[in-house]
C-alpha cells in the first residue's frame, strides 16, 4: 500500500524550524554600504559640493530608508530587538562619566600624529573640507543640527539598532559587537585623509563603536547610545566653535598634547563609568529567542 500524501496536511504550529537572525555578516556589510551609497546619492542632488544641510538630509533619507527596509526583516518583537524602550535614570550618570573618554581618544590621535608618517594634504581636498565649515551663523546652525541632532539618531538606529542585534544573534555577543564596530568605522571613512589621520580616525571610530555597542547591550535601550553619541558630538562641536574662547591643548588646539591633569581626570571618570557599565553588562538579558509566534490557545 502506498504511503499517504502529507503535503496538504495542516501544519503543526509547534513544529521545530530553523530560524536565522537578520542581518547576518554579509547582509550587514551590504546594509552598511547601501546606507552610505544612498546618503551620498541624496546629498549629491544638492550640488557637487553639498553643505552640512545637504549631508544631513542625505543621511536622514539614506540611512533611514535602508534602516526601515532592514527592520521589516527582523523577527518579532521588533521593538524589543531594536531596543525601543526608555532608559533608566541610573544610566544617565554612567553616560556622563563616559563622556570624558572623548578627551582620551583625542590624545590617541595626537600620539599617532607624532609617530605617523606626515603626508601633505591635497589642496583640493583641504578646500573641499574647509568649504563645509564656511557659511557664518547659518552654516554653524546647520552643522549643529546635523552633527548633534541627525547623525547620532540615524547612525545608532542603523548600527546599534538593526545591525548589532542581528550580528550578536548570529555570532554571539562579543564577535557581533566587534564586527558592528568595524562596520561603523568603515562607514565613517573620509577619502583623501593622510595615512596617520586615517589610522587614528579608524581607531577612534572603532573604539567609539565598541563603547556605544556595550552601552546598548548593558542598558537594553537604543536611547542610551543615541544620548552618548549626541554628547560626544556636542562636545566636539563646542570645542571647535569655542576654540578661541576656551582653548584646550591637545583637544581643540592643534599640534599639541592634552595636559596630564585633564587626562588623569578624564581617565578616572571613564574608568568609573566602565566599571559601572560592566556590572550591568553581566546582568543584561539576551534578546528573545527566534521561533514561530505560537497561539497559546492551541491545544497540545
Amino acid at each position: 500500500m502506498s504511503e499517504p500524501d502529507n503535503r496538504f496536511q495542516p501544519r503543526n504550529p509547534r513544529q521545530t524550524e530553523k530560524f536565522e537572525h537578520y542581518p547576518g555578516p554579509m547582509a550587514a556589510l551590504g546594509i552598511t554600504f547601501a546606507a552610505v551609497f544612498a546618503a551620498g546619492i541624496v546629498a549629491s542632488m544638492f550640488g557637487s559640493r553639498p553643505d552640512f544641510g545637504a549631508i544631513g538630509i542625505g543621511q536622514v533619507v539614506g540611512f533611514g530608508f535602508v534602516a526601515i527596509l532592514s527592520t521589516q526583516r527582523i523577527a518579532q518583537p521588533h521593538a524589543e530587538r531594536l531596543g525601543l524602550r526608555s532608559i533608566q535614570n541610573e544610566f544617565l550618570w554612567v553616560i556622563l562619566l563616559l563622556l570624558p573618554s572623548l578627551v582620551l581618544m583625542s590624545e590617541l590621535d595626537n600620539i599617532i600624529r607624532d609617530y605617523g608618517v606626515q603626508v601633505p594634504v591635497d589642496p583640493e581636498t583641504e578646500a573641499a573640507v574647509q568649504s563645509l565649515f564656511d557659511g557664518g551663523a547659518y552654516g554653524e546652525l546647520q552643522r549643529l543640527i546635523v552633527i548633534v541632532g541627525l547623525a547620532p539618531v540615524m547612525e545608532e538606529w542603523l548600527f546599534r539598532g538593526v545591525i548589532q542585534q542581528g550580528l550578536i544573534g548570529n555570532l554571539g555577543r562579543y564577535r557581533g559587537l566587534i564586527l558592528t564596530a568595524v562596520l561603523f568605522a568603515l562607514c565613517r571613512l573620509t577619502p583623501g585623509l593622510p595615512p596617520s589621520t586615517l589610522l587614528s580616525f579608524i581607531l577612534i571610530s572603532f573604539t567609539t563603536g565598541i563603547l556605544l555597542g556595550v552601552v546598548r547591550i548593558a542598558t537594553g535601550s537604543l536611547l542610551a547610545p543615541i544620548i552618548l553619541h549626541m554628547g560626544f558630538n556636542l562636545i566636539g562641536w563646542a570645542a571647535n566653535y569655542y576654540r578661541d574662547t576656551w582653548p584646550i591643548q591637545g583637544f581643540n588646539v592643534p599640534d599639541s598634547h592634552t595636559a596630564y591633569n585633564i587626562l588623569i581626570a578624564s581617565g578616572i571618570a571613564t574608568y568609573c563609568g566602565l566599571i559601572s557599565l560592566k556590572k550591568h553588562l553581566d546582568d543584561a538579558p539576551d534578546d528573545p529567542p527566534l521561533g514561530p509566534q505560537v497561539d497559546s490557545s492551541v491545544d497540545d
